[in-house]
């Protein structure tokens, strides 16, 4: 299996979360490679850099921008057979039905 030294993190990182991130990732002996995305033009090259940069894995951070183009960034990172982990969607969309909520109190009780 191939060692992972390098994850290209997208999104918009919290600085504050950054240091936390590089020694917890360093004591592991993976360098993490900050690409902050501000418009949806800047998504292709940040795939671009990430192939240069020899990425192991690719996390995108959860924005309105990734959020949006959440198809593009999966579609491109399968192109490149990167390893990625994505944030949750926010809607899914999904509604569950009343019938289904009360039968699930009555199995947890």
């Amino acid at each position: 299996m191939p060692t992972l030294r390098r994850v290209v993190v997208l999104g918009d990182l919290d600085k504050s979360e950054w240091p936390a991130m590089e020694v917890a990732t360093a004591t592991l002996g993976v360098r993490l490679q900050a690409v902050k995305l501000r418009r949806p033009e800047e998504i292709e090259g940040a795939f671009h850099l990430a192939a240069e940069e020899r990425a192991g894995r690719l996390v995108v951070l959860p924005s309105p921008l990734t959020n949006a183009n959440r198809m593009k960034l999966v579609a491109l990172a399968a192109r490149r057979r990167l390893p990625a982990v994505y944030p949750p969607p926010e809607d899914l969309g999904l509604t569950i039905p009343q019938s289904v909520l009360i039968r699930a109190d009555e199995v947890i009780q």
